[in-house]
Formats: structure tokens, sequence, C-alpha cells
């Protein structure tokens, strides 16, 4: 519950910025712990499903916050109300053209390999390229792509990130675990210009077996590259030592890419289930003629991930309601406590937008979609024309 700890200060910085001019303090808006912590309560209740995309406690959720909004006297954004409606993927089934080989050795789909549940559709092959942990992190010194030619070939990358039971790695910072994530290393893949990407366990760094998860139909957001996770056996039997590879970085924490001189095929064909969800969106005008087009966001996600899968930090717990208290539910209950203090204030200087996102666990599908509404709209440069 930590975030709840840093409302007030968050409700005073925003109000000190939007609310008054120069040379007038900003009264201390009323923030209710009790509230916010019921608010939690209730979003992280099992009745809500763990709020997934598809679940009737997601949408249960939506309908809640809309009313929280109205409650507090903010008005809807839309224009036809405060929920804004998208379709989102939530479930991801494998067809019938998905199949790997490596060199001339073709491996079997689910023992293998098992492409992601992100990947795009389609069928390439190329060249591959070992881009160790597929990283790219120049604040920290370090880029797996550096003096790497991916581009129009297949990367292989492996899991979490270098030397990772070194305490002293700044991988370690819980602020850069972005970097370990399967999504992130394959769109960093394609960024470079890869076509396809095989992402392999590393088995030197874990006793764990070599085993693939079975298939849950976790679904994100396209990455934009087709991609797979394939066995360490499986790369062995086609002659990539893919433990002999990674040594080098295990030793120094430096990246060892480089061609292997070997080619693979690689075909994805998942199908993408979709249902709606929908973006809360309230409004509270600007009253200063001077800065009134200026907007100020104040968001939160309020999806989690319903029932579990990959993405989630317990992947073997399928079908338990994963309730999601700090993803985001505190976000939320901070959101609303701030919306509540701004309406009670008044008018602000500046415009502010209250939004609450669906379908941040896909790939942040809710805060994409209410930016391109925004693009769609009227050419006024108003925010309050949202």
């Amino acid at each position: 519950m930590r975030p709840l700890r840093r409302l007030a200060p968050l409700a005073l910085a925003l109000a000190a910025c939007s609310h008054r001019g120069a040379g007038h303090a900003a009264p201390e808006p009323a923030i209710d712990p009790a509230r916010a912590l019921a608010e939690v309560a209730w979003l992280a209740d099992p009745a809500r499903e763990g709020r997934g995309v598809g679940t009737a406690g997601g949408d249960e959720a939506a309908r809640w916050i809309a009313e929280r909004f109205r409650e507090a006297g903010l008005a809807p954004a839309l224009g036809g109300g405060y929920l804004q409606e998208f379709q989102a993927p939530f479930r991801a089934t494998l067809e019938a053209r998905n199949a790997l080989a490596i060199g001339e050795a073709p491996l079997a789909l689910g023992e293998d390999f098992l492409p992601f549940g992100f990947s795009d559709d389609g069928a390439v092959e190329a060249e591959v390229v070992f881009a160790g942990h597929g990283i790219t992190a120049l604040d920290l010194g370090y880029d797996d792509y550096a003096g790497l030619d991916v581009k129009g070939k297949i990367v292989l990358v492996a899991q979490d990130f270098p030397r990772e039971s070194d305490p002293a790695s700044p991988f370690r910072d819980p602020r850069q675990y972005r970097f370990s994530e399967w999504r992130y290393k394959a769109m960093n893949a394609r960024d470079h210009g890869a076509v396809g990407l095989l992402g392999v366990r590393d088995v030197w760094a874990h006793e764990a077996p070599d085993d693939l998860p079975p298939w849950r139909g976790q679904v994100a957001s396209r990455a934009g590259v087709v991609a797979a996770r394939v066995t360490a056996a499986a790369l062995a039997r086609a002659g990539i030592d893919v433990p002999a590879l990674a040594a080098p970085g295990g030793a120094d924490g430096r990246p060892h890419s480089r061609p292997l001189g070997i080619h693979a095929r690689l075909s994805v064909e998942v199908l993408h289930e979709r249902a709606a969800t929908a973006n809360v969106v309230a409004i509270l005008p600007g009253r200063d003629p001077a800065v009134a087009d200026e907007c100020v966001v104040v968001g939160a996600h309020h999806d989690h991930l319903g029932l579990g899968g990959d993405a989630s930090l317990a992947p073997d717990r399928l079908g338990t309601i994963h309730p999601g208290a700090d993803d985001n539910a505190s976000g939320v209950a901070a959101l609303l406590a701030v919306a509540r203090a701004f309406a009670a204030e008044g008018p602000p200087r500046r415009t502010v937008l209250f939004a609450a996102f669906a379908a941040e666990e896909l790939g942040i599908l809710g805060s994409s979609e209410l930016v391109r509404h925004r693009r769609r709209g009227a050419p006024s440069r108003r925010c309050s024309s949202w």
C-alpha cells in the first residue's frame, strides 16, 4: 500500500501547478486514506475476477470508476459518456501454421518450440544471430546490439539479463526489470530490424528443467516480429551451444553477440480473440483563457491480469484470480482521490483530464486508444474539446 502514502503530496503538487496563480498558496486537498483503502479493497476483491479484459469483473470495475467520477461532479470527457469502448485481445489460440526448422532439423511444436502469444503471424527464413539477452540499455552502458547487423535476420536471445545472480548488476534494480520481459526483447529486436526472434531459457543460470511452459492462451498486443520460444536442447541438436555462447557474457557482464552462420525457418499463426473493454475518462475544464488549452492528464490503468498467465509473477498458477492490489488498484484509488480533490476546489487554471485506462497489461492499449481518439477528433487544439 505504499502508493497511498504519497497521495497528499501528489495532490498538493498538482494543485500548486494548476489550481492557483503565482503568489497564491494552495490549501491541502481533502484526501481520505480510509476511503482510498476501501476502494483498493473493492477493486482487488476476488469478485472482480482480477479485472482482466474479457471478464465481467473488469467491465464492472470500469462502470464503478465512471460512477465515482460522476459522484465527484466531473463531466464525461468524450461527449457520449465516461466510457471509451474499444476491442482488445484477451485470448490466443494456436492455429495450424506453426513450424520451426533450424538448419536441416525440424523441431516439434510444444516440445521443442512454442510461439509467443504476442508474436506476429507470418513466415520468415533467415540467418540466426546470437544477440545475448536482447537488451539495449544505453543509460546503463549496455547494448547487445552494438555493432551487430540484424536487419532481415532472426535473433536468438536469452531469458532474463546478464549476471542475474550478481547483486551489483544494474539490472537487479526493480526499475530495470522490463529488460527481462520477453515482449520487450521482441520489440527491441524489431526496432533493430530483425524479422524473427527465438527466445531460449537461460539454463546456465537456473537449475530448473529446460521445458517449455504449456500453452495458456496468454495474449498481448502484437510485438511486430515473428517470435517463438525454443529449448536449449533443441538448439543443441541443431548445432547451437547456447551455454557456450553465453559464457563470456556471464564472466564479464559485457555483450558478446555474433552471427552463427546457420539459417532457420519460422512460421507462426496465432488467433487473437477479442473482447470489448473501456477506458474511463472525465474532464475538469480550465478557467483561465490564457492556459485552458493546456491539458494536464492524470491517469492510472484499471485492468490487471485476470486469471494469470505468462506475464504474471506466478505464471504456473493459471486459473487463479490475480487481485492486482498494487497493479494497479492503488493507482486507481490515487486517481480518484486526486479527482475528488480537484473537483472540490472548483475549476483549475488549466484543463485536467482524468483517465482510468483499460488493457494496459496487454501492451498499453488503452492509453494508445485515447491518443488515437484525440488525433481523430476535432481540429481544435483545446483540451476541453475532447
